[in-house]
Order: C-alpha cells, then sequence, then structure tokens
C-alpha cells in the first residue's frame, strides 16, 4: 500500500538507537502521570525498551457524539477520588487520549494519534506524533505537542468509522521497521479505539491480518460503547483472527468482569491504563477470565506494589498477609469504578474467605493471627557489600491512641520519594507492645535502595498502630530530607494525620 505524500521519515541509523538501560531517573514522572501503587509505574517503565512506539486509531465519527460517555474527573475536595460526570462519548475518549500523551511524554517513548476523520478546523490536525523522537518508525505527520493535541481533539466529532484505511496506513507505516523490530524484540502497540463497527467489515479483516503478520505488532481494542452488538463484533473478531487482540470495555465495566471472578481486588484506574497501553501480562488478562490460585494472587501483588518475595497466600497466609498488610497501608486506596468510591487495592479478608472457600476449612484452622510484626530482617544487621549505609533509629512520643481500648501498639514504616504523591516502601520497624515511649531497633539502609534519583534525598516517615489482621491504623506522618538529617545527625518530627486535627505525636530519628 502507498503510504501518504506527507509521510516523515527520520534520519536513517546504521545501528538502533542506544538505550540507556538505567532508566529509574524516569520513574518519578512516570509515577505522577499514571497515579496508583509505585509497582504498576515500573511495569509500564520496563516496557519502555520493547515498546518504542504506541498508534493510537481515534474514533471520531459522528456517533462519538452520542451524549452516554462517563468522565471521570478529579475531586477537587478528596484527593485520589474522581467525580463521576455524564459526557459524550468524545469528550471520554479526550481524557484517555490526553493521558497516554502524558504518559508517552514521560517515558520518552513516542504515540502517534491517527483521527479517523479529518476535523472541520483548519487548526486542528488529522495525524499527531508526540514524544520521543528517536523512533525510526516513520510518521504521517512531523513532530506535535500537546498544545496541537488539544486543539485536535476539541473538535466535534463527525464523519463515518473508515478503520481499512486507517489500519492500512498505520500498516504501512510499522512494516518500514518490522524487520529491525523483530530482531531487537521490540514491538510497536496499536489501539484502535471506537465505538462502532468498521465502515467495510469484508475489507477490514484482512487489513488487521495484515497488520498482525508483521510479526511485531500487539492489537488493543478500546471501545467506547456500552452495545451488545459491538463487544460481541469484536470478540468473535478476536477468536477467529490468527493472532490475539486485547479487546477492552471502560474502567466501569471491565471492573465488574474482575469483580465477578476476584473481588478481593480493586480494579483501579492505573491498572486499567496500563491494559490500555498495550503491556502484555497474562496476569492482567486471566483477571476477568478465570479465578487466581495463590502462585497467582502473589505475583500480581508484587506487580502491583513493586515488592518481592511475597509468599504463596495458599501455603503461608500469615506472612502473605503481614508483608501485604504494610504495603497496604502504606499505598493510598483506589478509586473502584463501579461503587465511585476510594477502597484498598487488596482487601485481605475477601480474599481469605475466596481461599478458605476454595479448601474447605483447611486454611482457616491453619491460620493464626501474629500478634507482633517482624522488622525488615534485611536490614537489622549492616551489610558489608552495600557501600554507603544510613544507620536510622527511630523513637515517638504522645502517640495519638487509635485503638478501642485506648492503647496502641505502634511500628514506624520508611518510604522513599518516587514523583509527586508517590513514595516506595523501602523498609518498616517491629512492634514493641503497648509502649508509651516506643525506641525501635536501629535500621541499616543502604543510600542504594532509597531513590538515586532523588537529589533532595526526601523520606516519607510513617507511624501506625498494629492491627492483628493487617488492617493498620494510621496514626500520622513527617517528612524529612537525608542530607538535612546527615547535618544535625537527629531530626524531631510533628507527627501530622489529615483526618485527625492537630499533632499526632512526634517522631525523632537519629542517623549514625
Amino acid at each position: 500500500m502507498a503510504l501518504p505524500e506527507s509521510v516523515v521519515r527520520p534520519p536513517t541509523l546504521a545501528e538502533p538507537p542506544e538505550y540507556n538501560p538505567d532508566t529509574s531517573k524516569l520513574l518519578p514522572g512516570v509515577a505522577t502521570a499514571l497515579g496508583g501503587p509505585i509497582g504498576l509505574s515500573k511495569v509500564l517503565l520496563s516496557g519502555a525498551t520493547t515498546v518504542p512506539i504506541r498508534f493510537w486509531i481515534v474514533d471520531n465519527s459522528g456517533s462519538m457524539a452520542t451524549d452516554d460517555g462517563t468522565r471521570l474527573v478529579p475531586s477537587s475536595s478528596a484527593p485520589g477520588n474522581f467525580n463521576t460526570v455524564r459526557s459524550t462519548r468524545w469528550e471520554e475518549l479526550r481524557d484517555v487520549i490526553l493521558l497516554h500523551a502524558r504518559l508517552a511524554e514521560a517515558l520518552k517513548s513516542r504515540i502517534d494519534i491517527h483521527l479517523l476523520n479529518n476535523p472541520r478546523s483548519t487548526q486542528a490536525p488529522q495525524f499527531l506524533s508526540l514524544g520521543s523522537t528517536s523512533c525510526e518508525c516513520p510518521s504521517v505527520s512531523s513532530a506535535s505537542n500537546l498544545q496541537q493535541l488539544l486543539t485536535a481533539l476539541n473538535t466535534q466529532p463527525t464523519g463515518t468509522t473508515p478503520l481499512t484505511e486507517a489500519v492500512q496506513t498505520v500498516t504501512g507505516l510499522i512494516a518500514q521497521v518490522s524487520p529491525r523490530f523483530r530482531k531487537n524484540g521490540q514491538t510497536a502497540v496499536v489501539v484502535l479505539a471506537t465505538d462502532g463497527l468498521p465502515d467495510d467489515p469484508d475489507s477490514f479483516v484482512p487489513a488487521v491480518v495484515e497488520l498482525q503478520r508483521l510479526g511485531c505488532v500487539w492489537l488493543v481494542v478500546r471501545l467506547c460503547t456500552n452495545s451488545q452488538d459491538v463487544l460481541d463484533y469484536w470478540n468473535t473478531l478476536d477468536q477467529h483472527l490468527e493472532a490475539p487482540l486485547e479487546v477492552l470495555d471502560d474502567p466501569s465495566g471491565e471492573a465488574a468482569s474482575v469483580y465477578d471472578l476476584n473481588p478481593w481486588l480493586t480494579y483501579g484506574l492505573p491498572l486499567h491504563t496500563l491494559r490500555e497501553s498495550g503491556i502484555q501480562n497474562k496476569l492482567f488478562d486471566l483477571l476477568d477470565e478465570k479465578q487466581l490460585i495463590g502462585s497467582q494472587v502473589a505475583e500480581l501483588c508484587s506487580l502491583l506494589f513493586g515488592c518481592e518475595g511475597l509468599p504463596n497466600p495458599e501455603v503461608d497466609w500469615p506472612a502473605f498477609a503481614e508483608k501485604l498488610g504494610i504495603y497496604l497501608s502504606v499505598t493510598d486506596p483506589a478509586f473502584c469504578p463501579t461503587s465511585s468510591t476510594l477502597k484498598p487495592w487488596v482487601n485481605l479478608q475477601v480474599l481469605k474467605r475466596q481461599f478458605d472457600k476454595g479448601r474447605g476449612h483447611g486454611l482457616l484452622h491453619s491460620l493464626s493471627f501474629r500478634g507482633r510484626l517482624q522488622g525488615t530482617t534485611e536490614y537489622l544487621q549492616p551489610q558489608e557489600t552495600a557501600g554507603e549505609v544510613l544507620s536510622l533509629t527511630f523513637s515517638a512520643k504522645k502517640l495519638a491512641k487509635k485503638g478501642f481500648f485506648g492503647s496502641v501498639n505502634p511500628f514506624c514504616t520508611v518510604s522513599s520519594w518516587c514523583g509527586e504523591h508517590g513514595y516506595a516502601l523501602v523498609a518498616n520497624t517491629e512492634t514493641l507492645g503497648e509502649v508509651s515511649k516506643p525506641q525501635w531497633r536501629t535500621m541499616h539502609i543502604p543510600r542504594a535502595k532509597l531513590s538515586p534519583w532523588d537529589t533532595h534525598g526526601r523520606l516519607r516517615l510513617e507511624v501506625f498502630d498494629f492491627d492483628p489482621s493487617n488492617a493498620h491504623r494510621f496514626i500520622g506522618r513527617a517528612h524529612i530530607s537525608v542530607p538535612d538529617l546527615l547535618a544535625v545527625g537527629t531530626l524531631k518530627c510533628e507527627l501530622l494525620n489529615h483526618r485527625s486535627r492537630g499533632s499526632q505525636g512526634s517522631l525523632t530519628v537519629s542517623v549514625s
């Protein structure tokens, strides 16, 4: 197929552009754009080398003006929450496109957006290419920016659904780099965002087959309608193609399917965004296909929270719940698309009941809640090969009592900065029982375990009241910087809790 005359080809490169394997410096930007647990940002960032380009074929036909869409508008009064607002399908999709454009910018990757119909505006382009200019894949447009994208997305939808022609254009572009992509193990993600069927279904299927035969393409269909006929068409197409494709509903529709089988998981918006972006992980596909077994639950939770060593909950529930409970405590809750409320990413009680039911009462009878919490074992003793180490000692006074019986069994966590409102858990202290002035064991934390890109060395310190069921009660938090701590040796911090007025106690940290 002949490409449009306006195709822009990057300079020919003798070898693929060099890629710095240390992409950790991009993590704060990705975490800020994506939100959610830091593990999901790491998953998205891990695909930066293997997915150098994403094409979004965007349906701006007249039917997208139908007003049965839903926008999720961030709440100004409750951080992390959203207000559900009725909208047109086009307005709903516009938010999605802008989010993925910002993610491409944070990832230093490329995203090309092809509108199906030419907008009725001389200022609004039909084709845009944003993000990195190092990708070899030719483009239908010159380099674009977010303002140009906004101009295009602010036009009114009009026209038909010429999906065949759009797919053929993208196929021609990818074909020119497909040998190198295959050699390097790279993938071009193509997302079809539509609310209907192609104008010519008979020609569309061969066009999709030709695209998939390039051998370096992952195809995602993002539906913008609740029409069962449309959903059935795309699911049937998936069954008849030589290669699979991912068919996704909106967040609410996908969440409902996930909850039918895995009700213990909150299907948060960042998880849906990852699937829209073409991140391939079999666990994500299984969420709405089957009930996950213990090893899969452990693997999924490790991906979500970016942690290692989660035991199989069907083998050792107390150890699994203890470790995951700490991550849940320091992670902001997720917005649930079906209930429009904030919920923990994982409901441990629901998950335990699911395993109890699957194993009769074996797990329930073997379960004994631990009445104490262990500190992060690897940091209790200095490590000779760890390089520069921060030996931190924490103590607290006048802690607010959050339990029912006027007592507190506190522990402290240390998290490092990973972008706006984003922190990654580094370590936790042990519990000492119901003491009024706890002083925990010294933790020897390698500087390399903190955010290497954060020159300010920002840390978030949080104190919780231990709960045997791992639903730990938040007492308060404080923020410090490593340079400030090293300069004075000891810092005394006031603990604050946005849900409670006034000081919730004091936390003192010393470095040696």
